[in-house]
C-alpha cells in the first residue's frame, strides 16, 4: 500500500498531469501561434487538442489549487506534485520518452526544399525547442533543436504529439476510478509514517493509515468524474479539419 501510495504520486503528478496535460498545453499554444488552420500539420494535430486548455484551466482552479483536491487527498499536496513535475519535465525527451516505433510510410509529398522553406513549420519547431525562460515550450529531444530537415524529423514530432494527447493520456486517465476507488488498492493519501522494518503490522494500524471516510468519498467522486470519456475514439473526431480530397481518403482509412 505504501509503495502504491508513492506510485500514485508519480502517476498523478507525472504520468498523467505533467507529461500529458501540462506538457501538451505548451505544444497546443505553440501550434496555434505558429501554424495556420490551413497548414497540414495543424489539421493533423488540432483534434487532439480539443478541450485540453479548458480542462487544464479548470483542473488548476479546482483540483490543483491551494487547499484543493490534491492538497486534501494526496500526501504530496500541490507543492510536492509540482516539484515532481518540474523534475520529470527536465528529464523527458520527445525522441525517447514520447515516441512509439514509427510505422508511417513516406508518401513523397514533401522535399527537403519544401521543409526548409515552410516558415510556419520551422517557427513552430523552434518554439517547441525554445526554453521556457525565453517563452518557448522547452521540449527536450526535438530534432535539430527545432530545425526540421527531413520527413522523419516531422513524423517523429507529429507522432509523439498525437500519441501523447491520445493513447498516453487515455491509458493514464480513464482507468483512474478502477485503481483509486478502493483506497487500499492505490492510495493517494496515507496517514502517519511508513513502516521502517519488516515486522508484522497490526490491522488497526493499517486501517489508521488509510484516509477517513469523507476523504475516501472525495477520492471516489473525483476519480469517477475524471475517468469519464468526454470525447470520441481516436480517429473518430468531433471536428474534421481535413478537406483536401487526396487527404480525406487517408483519414478515412
Amino acid at each position: 500500500m505504501w509503495y502504491n501510495n508513492a506510485d500514485a504520486a508519480y502517476h498523478q503528478s507525472l504520468t498523467h498531469l505533467g507529461l500529458t496535460h501540462l506538457l501538451m498545453e505548451g505544444v497546443t499554444v505553440a501550434t496555434h501561434r505558429n501554424l495556420s488552420q490551413s497548414h497540414p500539420a495543424f489539421k493533423l494535430l488540432a483534434p487532439h487538442f480539443l478541450y485540453l486548455i479548458a480542462i487544464n484551466t479548470r483542473g488548476l482552479e479546482v483540483l490543483i489549487s491551494e487547499g484543493g483536491w490534491v492538497d486534501k487527498v494526496m500526501n504530496t499536496g500541490i507543492k510536492g506534485m509540482f516539484e515532481l513535475i518540474k523534475r520529470g519535465i527536465e528529464s523527458w525527451y520527445l525522441d525517447v520518452d514520447g515516441t512509439l516505433p514509427a510505422d508511417l510510410k513516406r508518401r513523397g509529398v514533401n522535399t527537403p526544399e519544401k521543409i526548409n522553406g515552410d516558415w510556419e513549420l520551422q517557427n513552430w519547431g523552434k518554439e517547441l525547442a525554445l526554453s521556457r525562460e525565453q517563452g518557448g515550450v522547452g521540449l527536450l529531444g526535438i530534432p535539430n533543436d527545432g530545425t526540421f530537415k527531413t520527413i522523419d524529423d516531422i513524423s517523429k514530432v507529429l507522432t509523439c504529439i498525437v500519441y501523447t494527447c491520445s493513447v498516453s493520456h487515455a491509458s493514464t486517465n480513464f482507468p483512474q476510478y478502477e485503481e483509486y476507488a478502493f483506497t487500499p488498492n492505490y492510495p493517494g493519501m496515507m496517514r502517519g509514517k511508513p513502516p521502517n522494518s519488516k515486522d508484522p503490522v497490526e490491522e488497526c494500524r493499517i486501517l489508521a493509515s488509510l484516509p477517513d471516510k469523507l476523504t475516501t468519498l472525495d477520492i471516489m467522486v473525483v476519480t469517477k468524474i475524471l475517468s469519464g470519456r468526454g470525447t470520441k475514439s481516436l480517429g473518430d473526431f468531433e471536428v474534421q479539419y481535413v478537406f483536401d480530397p487526396k487527404a480525406t481518403g487517408i483519414v478515412d482509412e
